[in-house]
């Protein structure tokens, strides 16, 4: 039944029967005070089900939707996000360094011919407007051809393996951004039957405890701007069961390796759309030698040359070179093998000597042609130890075309290392704003909320006394009901839906707030009881409904699912104060204004909703990490700041440091273990 009618239905048989109470039970007296609080109550029901039925129409024609809309609202939504890390990465200006694949030689895939055969499974076949890949095409090629390979593969799966550095990451956006070129150039019929391409880590993912489609159904909707809650869902379902997405799955190599081989063999039976898996060459090798993602051609990205890196080095210089860089691009020219040579065996290494000795830039008495002496840098190690280093200090330099730097590069340099850190010890390359509280001791956070709460509500409580009791408790009960899980950034916290939360903050609200009102007839009325005790559940849903309606949807900036949190909060407590107190002014108008009660309940409510945010919890902890820890302050603004000095990158609404074997330094743990990203 449609939440709607079934709260119709409810009002009804709740009106029957408070007319049946007042006409046979309730002496004569007291009728008229009742009739006045059924008339009231049903103001309050009726302004429940015409918000209720608003938002519900607004979710019919969302749902009028058809796949193909939402596909074409991913693709939108997913270019643009992709476009921007792409120039985060500097991968559109200047043209990326050019990287050579081969054939992965080992047996860490299916022979090429269970690729491209004409045989299909089902779901999977030949992007429309490519060619068939042959099997000759798969020998060797440059990183710019493999969306082309990928797209005429007939059994659409693909592995792109490399050491770290390699440029995994980067080959897939530029991937991903030539399959959304592809399909916003081809025509009606064709577009589509392309499928939209996704982009997401497999960090997280235990196959044991949860099935290939349900994980990539949720991750899909979890990630990317479709309906809220289980409608997001079920949209994300529609796009991966119909075809109408690719999946490109990052960091094989960050699962526990007890999970890779379940990983593998579960994408390899019951995965359905076009796969493309990036990860480090030892991991498959070690991954796939108990089992293979069946049906995959595996690529394997080569280092390129120190010809090629030297070329690419004289593309950003002026001509002719400085002296000094003049020296260097000579000695990389050559033969010889030195420490700096087999350093620059990757495109990380090779973007960090570009970027951090950029002739813009005012760092003294510092010149490229300084990495060459092999009695400072007698390992390759060395050499990537002091690129990483030298990356921070040239990032808070000042530069042309960039703000004054906001701090020094000491105190970047401790913030970035003090983070580092907290993401290493969870294991994850994310930084989520609001996983920063759990950065603090959970006892500073409760102090802090005690305090607050007795300095601002407790005067408040004092004046309001028993009056808001019974508003509190169900206010109180029917917010956490309607709650739902904590918030993530991009959905809604309220996993249950509109309906199902709107009639569980009913029902929660009405029995704590009779529970409360009860207490109220013991100092009162019968009536005014029964009015507190009922309202405020009515109150607690109508509340719920109307920070619904304002709340976060999902975003792709960290600032703006923040604001976003914060607003649904403060609306939610607002919204649950004034309703909370219009009840009780209403009732108890001879003990009390009207104006009163309504500024104290608003001042909780909106006290209750700022303390409720994920918003107020991250605050508590920047001002307690800046004590202790000598954090900037403002942390966000730290962060947003480093992403645009090209230190981080986001993905989403999270963070992530642009080079993992930076975060992997800062943090003191093994450079180069972790694929970087790049």
């Amino acid at each position: 039944m449609r939440v709607p009618m079934f709260l119709g239905a409810a009002a009804l048989a709740v009106g029957l029967g408070w007319w049946v109470f007042v006409v046979t039970l309730l002496p004569e007296q007291q009728r008229d005070g009742a009739s006045s609080f059924g008339q009231f109550a049903l103001a309050a029901v009726s302004l429940v089900l015409t918000l209720t039925r608003t938002v519900h129409a607004g979710r019919r024609g969302r749902a009028a939707a058809s796949p193909d809309d939402i596909a074409d609202r991913l693709a939108t939504f997913t270019r643009q996000q992709w476009i921007e890390a792409a120039a985060e990465r500097e991968l559109l200006e200047p043209a990326p360094l050019a990287i050579r694949w081969t054939r992965c030689g080992g047996p860490v895939a299916s022979p090429v011919a269970a690729a491209t055969a004409v045989r299909t499974r089902v779901g999977v076949a030949p992007v429309p407007g490519v060619e068939r890949t042959q099997p000759e095409q798969l020998c060797e090629g440059y990183s710019d051809e493999l969306y082309r390979i990928y797209a005429g593969l007939p059994s659409g799966r693909l592995i792109v393996a490399g050491g770290p550095g390699a440029g995994k990451s980067s080959a897939a956006i530029l991937l991903l951004l030539d399959a959304l070129r592809h399909r916003e150039h081809a025509g009606p019929a064709q577009r589509h039957r392309i499928p939209v391409p996704v982009l997401f880590t497999l960090h997280g993912w235990d196959p044991a405890k949860l099935p290939v489609r349900d994980w990539l159904v949720d991750s899909v909707a979890r990630l990317h701007p479709l309906a809220p809650g289980r409608r997001g869902r079920a949209q994300a379902a529609v796009l991966l069961d119909t075809g109408r997405i690719s999946v490109i799955l990052d960091g094989l190599d960050e699962i526990p390796a007890l999970h890779r081989p379940g990983a593998l063999r579960a994408l390899a039976r019951e995965a359905r759309c076009r796969l493309i898996l990036l990860t480090r060459t030892s991991e498959l090798v070690e991954t796939t030698a108990r089992q293979i993602l069946t049906g995959a051609v595996a690529l394997e990205l080569q280092s390129p040359s120190t010809s090629e890196a030297a070329s690419y080095l004289r593309e950003s210089l002026p001509d002719p070179p400085p002296h000094e860089w003049r020296r260097l691009l000579d000695a990389l020219s050559s033969t010889a093998n030195t420490p700096l040579h087999a350093a620059l065996g990757t495109p990380l290494t090779i973007t960090l000597l570009r970027d951090t000795y950029d002739t813009s830039t005012d760092l003294p008495r510092e010149a490229p042609d300084e990495l060459l002496d092999t009695a400072r840098f007698p390992t390759p190690r060395d050499v990537l130890h002091h690129l990483l280093d030298r990356a921070i200090d040239a990032a808070y330099t000042v530069r042309p075309g960039l703000p004054r730097p906001p701090c020094t590069p000491t105190t970047a340099r401790r913030t970035l290392a003090f983070v580092a850190r907290q993401l290493h010890s969870r294991g994850t390359r994310d930084l989520a704003w609001w996983d920063v509280p759990t950065w603090t001791p959970r006892s500073v956070h409760v102090l802090v909320n005690t305090a607050f709460a007795a300095v601002l509500l407790g005067p408040a409580v004092g004046v309001a006394g028993g009056l808001v009791f019974g508003v509190t408790v169900g206010l109180a009960t029917g917010l956490r009901t309607a709650r739902g899980p904590a918030y993530d950034g991009g959905s809604l916290p309220a996993a249950t839906g509109i309906g199902n939360g709107v009639t569980l903050g009913l029902l929660g609200g009405a029995s704590g707030g009779f529970v409360g009102g009860s207490a109220v007839c013991l100092v009162g009325s019968a009536i005014g009881g029964l009015t507190v005790g009922l309202l405020a559940g009515l109150a607690a849903s109508t509340a719920f409904v109307v920070a619904l309606v304002s709340g976060p949807t999902r975003v792709p900036y960290p600032g703006h699912s923040r604001r976003g949190d914060l607003r649904y909060w403060l609306t939610f407590g607002s919204m649950g104060g004034l309703m909370g107190g219009l009840p009780v002014g209403l009732t108890h108008y001879q003990a009390t204004s009207l104006p009163v009660t309504l500024s104290i309940s608003t001042m909780v409510g909106l006290a209750i909703g700022l303390m409720s945010s994920a918003s107020w919890r991250t605050a508590v902890a920047q001002v307690v990490l800046c004590v202790r820890y000598r954090i900037p302050l403002r942390l966000g603004r730290f962060l947003r700041d480093a992403r645009r000095r090209h230190l981080l990158r986001t993905v989403g609404a999270v963070y992530q440091f642009r080079h993992a074997t930076l975060q992997d330094r800062l943090a003191g743990g093994r450079s180069g273990s972790v694929d970087e990203g790049e």
